[in-house]
């Protein structure tokens, strides 16, 4: 069964991420940045995004429109212990947050929970990325 993991993460870290999920069957997608997403045509299910909380343009808006757009769960990756201005996300959609570094064992902990709840579903299509 195919996996698309969408990771909105700073390039640097998607590279070790990206390898990790990789190794466990998963197809991530990698893309550095908020801006690369709002330029993104989506032509494949995402059955999972990994996002960085930390990244310039993060804020609730963007986290529900991404929802919206991806219909995938969200797991958040941080840095920080608090996101006062994610309140509303962190409410209702954001799956869960995990700090930085990465404990994988406590990401692979929630991507088991999102899986035992849905079944990834098989991809459309490839993702294109337009830049302007």
């Amino acid at each position: 069964m195919n996996k698309h993991v969408l990771l909105i993460v700073k390039e640097e870290d998607g590279k070790e991420l990206r390898q990790v999920l990789e190794k466990q069957d998963f197809l991530p997608i990698l893309v550095s940045s908020v801006e690369l997403f709002n330029d993104m045509e989506l032509s494949c299910r995402i059955s999972l995004v990994i996002l960085d909380l930390d990244l310039h343009m993060v804020s609730n808006f963007f986290v529900s429109h991404l929802k919206k757009k991806t219909r995938a769960w969200i797991i958040g990756i941080s840095s920080g212990k608090f996101h006062p201005h994610l309140e509303e996300a962190l409410r209702s959609d954001l799956f869960s947050i995990v700090r930085k570094p990465i404990d994988y064992s406590e990401l692979f902990y929630c991507i088991k929970c999102v899986e035992d709840g849905n079944e990834f579903n098989e991809p459309v299509n490839k993702v294109r990325i337009s830049r302007h």
